[in-house]
Protein backbone atom coordinates (compact mmCIF):
# COMPACT_ATOMS: atom_id res chain seq x y z
CA UNK A 1 0.00 0.00 0.00
CA UNK A 2 3.13 2.59 0.71
CA UNK A 3 4.59 1.71 -2.36
CA UNK A 4 1.58 2.03 -4.11
CA UNK A 5 1.34 6.04 -2.69
CA UNK A 6 4.64 6.64 -3.34
CA UNK A 7 4.08 6.11 -7.18
CA UNK A 8 1.13 7.59 -7.54
CA UNK A 9 2.85 10.67 -5.53
CA UNK A 10 5.54 10.51 -7.80
CA UNK A 11 3.51 10.30 -11.19
CA UNK A 12 1.54 13.06 -9.80
CA UNK A 13 4.93 15.27 -9.28
CA UNK A 14 6.20 14.27 -12.67
CA UNK A 15 2.86 15.38 -14.49
CA UNK A 16 2.73 18.51 -13.10
CA UNK A 17 6.24 19.20 -13.69
CA UNK A 18 5.85 17.80 -17.16
CA UNK A 19 2.62 20.13 -17.68
CA UNK A 20 4.51 23.17 -16.50
CA UNK A 21 7.06 22.80 -19.16
CA UNK A 22 4.63 22.78 -21.79
CA UNK A 23 4.44 26.29 -22.23
CA UNK A 24 4.97 27.55 -25.41
CA UNK A 25 8.58 28.81 -26.43
CA UNK A 26 7.57 32.06 -28.86
CA UNK A 27 4.50 32.50 -30.83
CA UNK A 28 3.29 29.99 -33.56
CA UNK A 29 1.68 32.38 -35.93
CA UNK A 30 2.58 35.68 -37.08
CA UNK A 31 -0.86 36.78 -35.67
CA UNK A 32 0.59 36.03 -32.05
CA UNK A 33 3.78 37.93 -32.60
CA UNK A 34 1.65 40.71 -33.66
CA UNK A 35 -0.18 40.49 -30.16
CA UNK A 36 2.86 39.71 -28.13
CA UNK A 37 4.60 43.15 -29.78
CA UNK A 38 1.36 44.79 -29.03
CA UNK A 39 1.10 43.86 -25.28
CA UNK A 40 4.83 44.36 -24.66
CA UNK A 41 4.44 47.87 -25.56
CA UNK A 42 1.49 48.54 -23.40
CA UNK A 43 3.33 47.45 -20.74
CA UNK A 44 6.88 48.48 -21.75
CA UNK A 45 8.88 45.90 -21.94
CA UNK A 46 11.64 45.60 -24.37
CA UNK A 47 12.80 42.93 -23.69
CA UNK A 48 9.68 41.03 -25.35
CA UNK A 49 9.80 43.23 -28.41
CA UNK A 50 13.21 41.37 -28.76
CA UNK A 51 11.72 38.30 -28.24
CA UNK A 52 9.67 38.55 -31.13
CA UNK A 53 11.40 40.41 -33.80
CA UNK A 54 14.10 38.04 -36.55
CA UNK A 55 17.43 37.37 -36.14
CA UNK A 56 17.97 40.24 -39.13
CA UNK A 57 16.47 42.57 -37.09
CA UNK A 58 18.79 42.31 -34.45
CA UNK A 59 21.46 42.38 -36.35
CA UNK A 60 19.85 45.83 -38.02
CA UNK A 61 19.78 47.10 -34.42
CA UNK A 62 22.92 45.91 -33.28
CA UNK A 63 24.47 47.98 -36.33
CA UNK A 64 22.41 50.95 -35.26
CA UNK A 65 23.89 50.45 -31.75
CA UNK A 66 27.60 50.52 -32.91
CA UNK A 67 26.88 53.59 -35.19
CA UNK A 68 25.37 55.69 -32.54
CA UNK A 69 28.13 54.99 -30.23
CA UNK A 70 30.82 56.22 -32.83
CA UNK A 71 28.90 59.40 -33.10
CA UNK A 72 30.67 62.63 -32.51
CA UNK A 73 29.33 65.06 -29.68
CA UNK A 74 27.33 67.48 -32.34
CA UNK A 75 25.47 64.15 -34.31
CA UNK A 76 24.86 62.67 -30.65
CA UNK A 77 23.50 66.01 -29.41
CA UNK A 78 21.07 66.03 -32.78
CA UNK A 79 20.10 62.65 -32.35
CA UNK A 80 19.26 63.00 -28.66
CA UNK A 81 17.03 66.46 -29.55
CA UNK A 82 15.07 64.22 -32.56
CA UNK A 83 14.38 61.04 -29.97
CA UNK A 84 14.05 62.97 -26.82
CA UNK A 85 16.53 60.92 -24.77
CA UNK A 86 19.73 61.63 -22.77
CA UNK A 87 22.62 62.58 -24.81
CA UNK A 88 25.14 60.45 -22.33
CA UNK A 89 23.04 57.56 -22.36
CA UNK A 90 22.53 57.43 -26.31
CA UNK A 91 26.00 57.52 -25.96
CA UNK A 92 25.99 54.11 -24.62
CA UNK A 93 22.93 52.64 -25.38
CA UNK A 94 22.43 48.94 -25.21
CA UNK A 95 20.54 46.87 -27.50
CA UNK A 96 17.56 47.33 -25.81
CA UNK A 97 17.82 50.61 -25.59
CA UNK A 98 18.83 51.28 -29.36
CA UNK A 99 15.54 48.93 -29.88
CA UNK A 100 13.17 51.20 -28.15
CA UNK A 101 14.49 53.76 -30.36
CA UNK A 102 12.99 51.86 -32.96
CA UNK A 103 9.61 52.29 -31.21
CA UNK A 104 10.02 55.80 -29.65
CA UNK A 105 8.07 57.64 -31.66
CA UNK A 106 4.67 58.64 -31.74
CA UNK A 107 3.34 59.73 -34.67
CA UNK A 108 1.25 58.60 -37.63
CA UNK A 109 3.27 55.48 -38.79
CA UNK A 110 5.57 54.90 -36.62
CA UNK A 111 5.93 51.41 -35.34
CA UNK A 112 4.61 51.93 -32.05
CA UNK A 113 1.11 53.15 -33.38
CA UNK A 114 1.34 50.79 -36.58
CA UNK A 115 1.18 48.23 -33.60
CA UNK A 116 -1.96 49.88 -32.30
CA UNK A 117 -3.86 49.24 -35.48
CA UNK A 118 -6.00 46.31 -36.40
CA UNK A 119 -5.06 43.62 -38.75
CA UNK A 120 -7.46 43.12 -41.70
CA UNK A 121 -5.26 40.52 -43.66
CA UNK A 122 -2.63 38.25 -43.83
CA UNK A 123 -0.68 36.58 -46.25
CA UNK A 124 1.29 34.18 -46.08
CA UNK A 125 4.31 32.70 -48.18
CA UNK A 126 6.25 29.40 -46.41
CA UNK A 127 8.23 31.53 -43.93
CA UNK A 128 7.37 34.62 -44.65
CA UNK A 129 4.43 36.61 -44.04
CA UNK A 130 2.50 39.89 -44.56
CA UNK A 131 0.30 41.60 -42.22
CA UNK A 132 -2.21 44.44 -43.42
CA UNK A 133 -3.43 46.59 -41.30
CA UNK A 134 -6.33 48.72 -41.62
CA UNK A 135 -4.86 51.69 -42.74
CA UNK A 136 -3.34 49.77 -45.43
CA UNK A 137 0.58 49.40 -43.98
CA UNK A 138 2.17 46.27 -44.43
CA UNK A 139 4.50 44.73 -41.86
CA UNK A 140 6.42 41.59 -42.63
CA UNK A 141 6.74 38.54 -40.51
CA UNK A 142 9.22 35.64 -40.58
CA UNK A 143 9.49 32.21 -39.31
CA UNK A 144 12.48 31.45 -37.44
CA UNK A 145 12.10 27.72 -36.57
CA UNK A 146 9.20 27.02 -35.55
CA UNK A 147 8.20 30.62 -34.20
CA UNK A 148 7.04 33.83 -36.72
CA UNK A 149 8.72 36.80 -35.73
CA UNK A 150 8.46 40.41 -36.92
CA UNK A 151 10.80 41.63 -39.33
CA UNK A 152 11.93 45.25 -39.32
CA UNK A 153 15.35 44.50 -41.19
CA UNK A 154 14.06 46.01 -44.36
CA UNK A 155 12.68 49.28 -42.48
Amino acid sequence: MHLLIRIIFMLSIISVLAAAGCGSGGPLTPYESFKNIQEALRSNDIKIIGDNITSGSRVKVENFRLIISRLDNSQIGTLSQFYKYDAERLRNIDFNGALSLYFRGEGKNSLRELFTREIVAADIYGKKAILRLDNGVELDFKKEGPYWKFDLSDL
